[in-house]
């Protein structure tokens, strides 16, 4: 095992291209834990297309890289909250996966001390996520970050 790595990316970045297959397991994860809504074919250029030209700006995505190699990603955005709630500018964190080989070794901490930082700079006033319900670790993860519990989403495929 070799020095973990994380880096902001930037538009045409190669490491990118092993995001992309980063971004498939992530969603394949999900389903097994109960999402409902799969990734279409071709997906992860799709999503790949839709953030690259706002990276930096209005997205971040840094990744943890060990010799080379993508073993973990975090997606943030930033927000700007309705009117009748002061505008307040907001971080999404839309996505985190980590590899099995990575997991267990504090990867997906330094990823999200990586995203506040770049959320602080950007004057962000809070951060939000969603977690799968199902996904205890996940949520554990979370709470220990400084996450509180405040909504519960719920959907119902038609």
């Amino acid at each position: 095992m070799g020095q973990i790595n994380i880096v902001e990316m930037e538009r045409g970045d190669p490491l990118l291209d092993q995001v992309e297959g980063l971004f498939v397991d992530f969603y394949a994860g999900m389903v097994e834990q109960g999402w409902v809504m799969p990734l279409v074919d071709g997906g992860e250029k799709i999503w790949r297309r839709s953030i690259e030209k706002t990276l930096g700006k209005l997205a971040v995505v840094a990744v943890a890289v060990e010799d080379g190699k993508a073993i973990g990603f975090i997606q943030g955005v930033l927000r700007v909250g309705p009117t009748y709630l002061g505008s307040y500018r907001l971080g999404i964190v839309t996505h985190i996966y980590v590899a099995p080989e990575g997991r267990a070794r504090g990867v997906s901490k330094r990823m999200v001390d990586q995203m506040e930082a770049w959320f602080r700079k950007k004057e962000v006033y809070a951060c939000e996520l969603n977690a799968i319900w199902k996904n205890t670790a996940s949520i554990d993860f979370w709470e220990h970050m400084g996450f509180e519990r405040e909504l519960l989403q719920m959907r119902k495929v038609l």
